[in-house]
């Protein structure tokens, strides 16, 4: 796909998932930044971070943003986040935001 040649140079992470939550594609930037032991991690092609409460609130913002997708408005579609982190200085910033096709 020629969009994904794109989104592999940006300078910043990528990660793009489908309707159910799961991780479709990793940017080489977003993959560096996947780490087990600190912060943001995929666990069967999911989101999670490290702490519990994180990863509850991540949740929260990709289901609203799914939600959004499918039409149903009644909670936010997405939203920043920051995930603390043991080995990095400051948080990571997330945006969950909402990625639709154009219609003609």
């Amino acid at each position: 796909m020629a969009g994904e040649d794109v989104i592999e140079r940006l300078p910043f992470d990528v990660l793009l998932l489908d309707g159910s939550g799961e991780v479709l594609f990793l940017n080489r930037s977003a993959r560096e930044v996947l780490d087990p032991r600190d912060g943001l991690m995929l666990r069967n092609r999911r989101l999670v971070s490290a702490d519990v409460a994180q990863t509850s609130a991540l949740r929260t913002l990709i289901d609203g943003a799914i939600a959004a997708s499918q039409g149903d408005l009644q909670r936010p579609p997405g939203g920043p986040l920051a995930l603390g982190s043991i080995a990095r200085k400051t948080p990571l910033q997330v945006l969950v935001t909402l990625c639709l096709p154009r219609t003609p």
